[in-house]
Parts: structure tokens; C-alpha cells; sequence
């Protein structure tokens, strides 16, 4: 605890922090990031669902495999919806692998997007001083040009 004889702060007067105290510096969210995110987050949901249907696609086949060696004929109707079920499964899975590369390949977008944004938004702080030091040159080389217009007539003046 703290020593009960040290003097109490001022009011109005923020506590001191401690040396190595951690400060917790805030963000601002970007709304491209935000679209980042999102697809990011779509595109492992696409890929959780098309393994979930390869799961279920592989019981429903171990089913059908079973059903087929127990040599119970009676149940052929069966077999040959569980096939059908299979065979749906195997086509959502093929669909959603392909929605999923899509996906990825729109994050992939929106990454390079950002990237020559950022990239822009460097080359565009860096207009202004090139502004000034433009100004700056050419205030150099119309002072120099009156210097010599100046040396040119006080030349031809004094002159024969």
C-alpha cells in the first residue's frame, strides 16, 4: 500500500504514472480494413462449411458401404439415396471450394488495393515540401536573374 504520511496531489492535477507503466494507444478503424476483415472472416466460414460437408459426405458414404455389405437387398431404395445424398454433397463441396477461392482471391484484391492506397497517401504528404522547395528555387533563380541584370546595366553604363 501506499505511505500514509506522503502528501495528497493537488486537485485539478493528473496522478503521475509509474515508469513502465503501459499506455494503451487507440486506432481508428479504416473502412477498408473493416471489408478486409469481413471477407476474411466469409472466406474461413467457406472453408469450415465445405469441410463440414466433406465430413458428412464421408459418414453418408461409410453408411451407403456398410449398408451395401450387410447383403440386405431390401434396402436398395436406401442405398441408392444415400448414393444421390453423396453425390449432392460432393457437388456442394466442389461449389463451395470454388466460392471459396473466389473469396480469397477478393481479399487478395482488396489487400493490393490498400497497399497502393497506402503507398499513395506516402507520395501525396510528400507533395507540399516539394511545393515549397519549388518556390524556393525559383525565388533563388529570380533573385540571381535581377543580380544579373543589375551587374549588365551598371556594366554597360560605365561603359565607353
Amino acid at each position: 500500500m501506499e505511505d500514509p504520511t506522503r502528501p495528497t496531489r493537488p486537485i485539478g492535477q493528473a496522478p503521475q504514472t509509474a515508469a513502465g507503466q503501459r499506455t494503451v494507444v487507440e486506432t481508428v478503424e479504416d473502412p477498408l480494413l473493416e471489408e478486409v476483415r469481413r471477407v476474411r472472416f466469409w472466406s474461413y466460414f467457406g472453408a469450415a462449411a465445405a469441410v463440414a460437408a466433406a465430413i458428412l459426405a464421408l459418414i453418408a458414404l461409410i453408411a451407403a458401404i456398410n449398408n451395401d455389405d450387410s447383403g440386405n437387398k431390401s434396402s436398395s431404395p436406401q442405398v441408392s439415396a444415400l448414393r444421390q445424398d453423396v453425390q449432392d454433397l460432393r457437388s456442394d463441396v466442389t461449389s463451395l471450394k470454388s466460392s471459396s477461392d473466389d473469396v480469397d482471391q477478393q481479399l487478395q484484391d482488396l489487400s493490393d488495393r490498400v497497399d497502393k492506397l497506402e503507398s499513395t497517401s506516402k507520395t501525396n504528404a510528400e507533395v507540399p515540401d516539394d511545393i515549397t522547395q519549388l518556390k524556393q528555387d525559383l525565388q533563388d533563380l529570380t533573385d540571381r536573374v535581377d543580380q544579373v541584370e543589375q551587374a549588365q546595366e551598371e556594366a554597360a553604363a560605365g561603359g565607353p
